[in-house]
C-alpha cells in the first residue's frame, strides 16, 4: 500500500512539472535576439554588472578589450539581454560570452543564478577620455498595434571612464593586468599595528575583500611568528560593496603573547570562476612590552649629608615619557632628568624616583633614606651655655626651696 502511494505521488509530481514548466516559460519567454537594445527604461535593481577592464582613470592604448561579468537570478535560469554602449552611443547587444555558469540559488528548486563573462573588442579610439557602459535588462519589442511598448528595461548597469593614450605611452594598463589585479584578494589589518604595546593579549581585526560575482570559494588563515597556519571561517557579516566587492570581517583575540618582537601574517586564497586560484598575504610586526623600566644608580644614598643642597641623578634603562620624584611622601614632582634638591631641612628624609616608558609601564627606584645635618661645633656652644645656665638656675632654685623648708 505504501509503495502504491509513493508511486502515485511521483506520477503526480511529474504531471505537475510537465504543466508548470511550459506555463512559466510562456509567462516569462526568452528575451529577443536583436542587434541593438533600447530605448532604455530603468527598472528595479536586480542583478549585478562588474567591469573588469578597463578601469577608471587608467591609461590604455588601442586596441582595448572591454571585459565584464553579469550575474542575475531567475526562474529556471532565464537570463535577459546584455548590451554595451560606448561614449553614450547605441547599445549593442552582446550574446557571445567567454564563459557562462548556471547554478541553483536559494532554497527554491526552480531559482537559478546565471553568471556570464564577456569580452568585447572596442573600435580604434581617439586619444583622450572615453566611457563604456554595460547594461543588463530585458528587451521588449512592442506590438504592431502599439510600437511605443518597445523598451529595454534595465535592471543593472555599470560605467567606466578611461583614457586612451598615445601608442608610444609607457604608463598604460592592459586587460590581463587588470584582471590579475581584480582577482587578487585584498587584506586590510586594523589591529595589531606596527607598534609597541604593553599588553599580553591583543585583538586581531582585519577584513578580506574579494571580487564579486566571480569568486566561488575563499579560505583565510593567519600565522604568528612563523608557526603553523590557523584557519579561520567567517562570512556571517560579509557584505557586498558597490556590487563588486565581498567584504568579510574577522575579529578575534590573540593571547599569551610574550615580551619582544612578533610577526603576524594573514593569508587569503580565493578560487575564481573561469580564472582559477588567486592568493594574497599581509603582514605586521609588533612588539610586546609589559616590563616596567629599571631605575638605578641614584646619586643619593643612605647616609648623612652636611648640606641642604644635594644633586639627584639616576639612570633609566629605556626611553621614558614621564619622570618624577617623591620626597618625604609629599607627592610626585615631575622632572625632565637629573636635578639638584635645594632647601632641605635638617633631619631624616626619604626619596623615590618614578618613570614611565613610552608605552605606559611604570617603574620605580628603591626608597632611599638619608639625613641632612648642617649643624657645626660653633652651633652647639650657645646651646650648651644656655643649657648650663638653665641647670644652674634650677639648682639655685631648688637650694633656696629646701632652705626655706628647714626654717
Amino acid at each position: 500500500m505504501l509503495m502504491k502511494r509513493k508511486a502515485l505521488a511521483l506520477i503526480l509530481a511529474l504531471l505537475i512539472s510537465s504543466f508548470l514548466i511550459p506555463l512559466v516559460a510562456e509567462a516569462q519567454p526568452e528575451p529577443p535576439n536583436v542587434d541593438t537594445l533600447g530605448p532604455v527604461v530603468f527598472s528595479v535593481q536586480s542583478g549585478n554588472v562588474v567591469i573588469l577592464s578597463p578601469r577608471n582613470s587608467t591609461n590604455y592604448v588601442n586596441q582595448i578589450q572591454l571585459v565584464f561579468a553579469v550575474s542575475a537570478d531567475g526562474m529556471f535560469g532565464q537570463f535577459g539581454n546584455v548590451g554595451v554602449s560606448l561614449d553614450g552611443g547605441v547599445i549593442n547587444s552582446v550574446t557571445d560570452f567567454i564563459d557562462k555558469s548556471v547554478v541553483q540559488s536559494g532554497p527554491d528548486w526552480y531559482w537559478y543564478r546565471t553568471t556570464v563573462l564577456a569580452g568585447v573588442m572596442l573600435p580604434t579610439l581617439s586619444e583622450g577620455t572615453h566611457s563604456a557602459t554595460v547594461y543588463y535588462g530585458w528587451q521588449y519589442l512592442g506590438i504592431p498595434e502599439n510600437p511605443s511598448l518597445q523598451r529595454y528595461e534595465v535592471f543593472a548597469h555599470a560605467t567606466v571612464d578611461f583614457m586612451v593614450a598615445d601608442a608610444d605611452a609607457t604608463n598604460v594598463s592592459t586587460a590581463v593586468s587588470d584582471i590579475t589585479s581584480y582577482t587578487k584578494p585584498e587584506i586590510s589589518i586594523s589591529s595589531p599595528l606596527n607598534m609597541t604595546v604593553n599588553a599580553s593579549s591583543l585583538p586581531l581585526n582585519f577584513t578580506v575583500s574579494y571580487s564579486y560575482p566571480l569568486v566561488s570559494n575563499a579560505a583565510v588563515c593567519y600565522s604568528l611568528d612563523g608557526k603553523g597556519n590557523i584557519t579561520l571561517y567567517s562570512g556571517q557579516e560579509s557584505r557586498i560593496e558597490n556590487a563588486e566587492k565581498i567584504v568579510s570581517p574577522y575579529n578575534l583575540e590573540i593571547g599569551n603573547l610574550s615580551d619582544g618582537l612578533h610577526n603576524l601574517t594573514v593569508y587569503a586564497k580565493t578560487t575564481y570562476w573561469h580564472y582559477g586560484l588567486s592568493s594574497a598575504s599581509s603582514s605586521v610586526q609588533f612588539t610586546i612590552d609589559t616590563s616596567p623600566p629599571t631605575i638605578s644608580g641614584l646619586s643619593i644614598s643612605n647616609k648623612t649629608y652636611n648640606s641642604q643642597v644635594i644633586p639627584l641623578s639616576f639612570n633609566v634603562d629605556e626611553n621614558t615619557s614621564w619622570v618624577a620624584y617623591n620626597l618625604d611622601n609629599q607627592g610626585n614632582e615631575t622632572i625632565q632628568g637629573n636635578i639638584t634638591l635645594t632647601g632641605l631641612s635638617n633631619g631624616s628624609h626619604s626619596i623615590i624616583v618614578y618613570a614611565n616608558d613610552t608605552v605606559g609601564n611604570m617603574g620605580k627606584s628603591d626608597t632611599v633614606f638619608f639625613t641632612v645635618n648642617t649643624l657645626t661645633a660653633e652651633d652647639f656652644i650657645p646651646a650648651m651655655v644656655l643649657s648650663g645656665m638653665i641647670v644652674i638656675a634650677v639648682a639655685i632654685g631648688l637650694l633656696v626651696h629646701f632652705k626655706k623648708r628647714k626654717r
